[in-house]
């Protein structure tokens, strides 16, 4: 399988959110704020995004209309004692017997 392109981020404005700790399905696996944040940009440029929601591996961010289904994986690790994460954030589309 060929690796996912991705995209590496660090920002104070996508750090834990109050509560998020309680929504998580894996301990750590931290990327809210970015997923409601991604929702925005993504609506705000015409694009179809009903729903996020935390999977076992991080956050996903449906994106609809495009032909298949498409999606935005977020996962995200806190930073020492900060409340810093670090995003690893990519875009998934499953083909028919592995996400492509």
């Amino acid at each position: 399988m060929d690796a996912q392109p991705f995209l590496h981020v660090r920002s104070a404005g996508l750090r834990i959110l109050p509560g998020e700790d309680q929504e998580l399905v894996n301990e750590g696996t931290y990327g809210k704020a970015c997923a409601l944040y991604l929702q925005a940009q993504l609506m705000a440029q015409g694009y179809a995004v009903p729903f996020f929601t935390c999977e076992d591996w991080g956050w996903w961010v449906e994106i609809q209309g495009l032909g298949r289904v498409c999606g935005i994986g977020i996962y995200g690790r806190a930073l020492d004692d900060s409340e810093d994460l670090d995003l690893c954030v990519t875009v998934l589309t499953p083909s028919a017997s592995r996400w492509a």
